[in-house]
């Protein structure tokens, strides 16, 4: 059987390709992207593949846009007893999504135990595949009444949080063996050449290149994070306060891990937070 490997990246790194991509989506895998999707046929593969040139257009934090765009594509994979679906979200020696391949060659990628890992098979189709891969804590994922993604009513900004994230997926890769046969060109640049897909979609939201609104949101995104924060921002504080609460008992650090909040406005925010955090009476 051969195996194509689909690097649903929205940068540099997308594309097919006929080995799987070292230290990509690996381990507990806390960002969105890059999302690895290994398929037994090649007619699967080339279809999912296509979705990266959507989620090239938002932001790599928009959990709720990629959710959305993922779902509004006209992707046709169903999950069935000939071909099954899979998805290892975090936690396994390798997480992403398998398509074709048998619940026992899958598991073999959770390692000798299942504590801890997130893993499911129960799709009815590659997107919603794809959007549970992207249901993640810290995120924007929105909450769902019933199956459907609704519709954002804002974007995230393209900015300096895709650049950063594609920074970091390439270091990550920099101590990977020669680099594999590329099966397609990768880069959306490369890719928009190509005849539009039909999973691709020309409405106003999939051509949306981020909400420049004056939301609280994307106004804290773009908060620059140093080591000195003047005292007179007490005020920005104070209104990040009102949506973020700080967890009784979290120290300055969590195990030398970056502070992690219940809600969350991206990590400029976060790390705005967590270098001068509101006092009790500010609260």
């Amino acid at each position: 059987m051969s195996v194509i490997y689909v690097a649903l990246d929205g940068g540099t790194f997308a594309g097919l390709y006929d080995i799987r991509l070292a230290n990509m989506a690996m381990g507990a895998h806390h960002a969105l992207l890059p999302i690895v999707v290994t398929c037994a046929r090649r007619e699967d593969a080339e279809a999912i593949e296509a979705l990266s040139i959507d989620f090239a257009k938002f932001s790599r934090r928009d959990a709720h846009a990629l959710a959305y765009s993922a779902q509004e594509s006209s992707l046709d994979i169903p999950n069935t007893k000939r071909n099954p679906i899979y998805a290892i979200r975090t936690g396994g020696e390798e997480t992403g999504i398998w398509v074709g391949f048998k619940w026992d060659r899958v598991m073999r990628h959770l390692g000798h135990s299942t504590k801890g890992k997130v893993y499911s098979g129960q799709f009815r189709n590659i997107k919603e595949a794809n959007i549970y891969m992207l249901d993640k804590p810290g995120y924007n994922f929105p909450l769902r009444s019933g199956d459907e993604i609704p519709r954002p009513t804002t974007t995230l900004p393209l900015g300096p949080d895709s650049a950063t994230a594609a920074a970091a997926t390439a270091s990550a890769l920099a101590i990977m063996p020669p680099s594999p046969s590329k099966l397609w060109p990768s880069s959306p640049s490369k890719a928009a050449a190509r005849p539009a897909s039909p999973g691709s979609s020309d409405d106003s939201f999939a051509t949306a290149r981020g909400d420049t609104s004056d939301d609280l949101d994307v106004s804290m995104g773009r908060l620059t994070v140093t080591t000195a924060i003047p005292d007179n921002d007490s005020l920005v504080v104070r209104l990040l306060a009102q949506f973020i609460a700080h967890p009784t008992g979290m120290g300055e650090n969590n195990g030398g891990r970056p502070l992690r909040f219940l809600i969350t406005f991206g990590e400029c925010a976060d790390e705005f937070l967590a270098l001068k955090m509101p006092s009790a009476a500010e609260l």
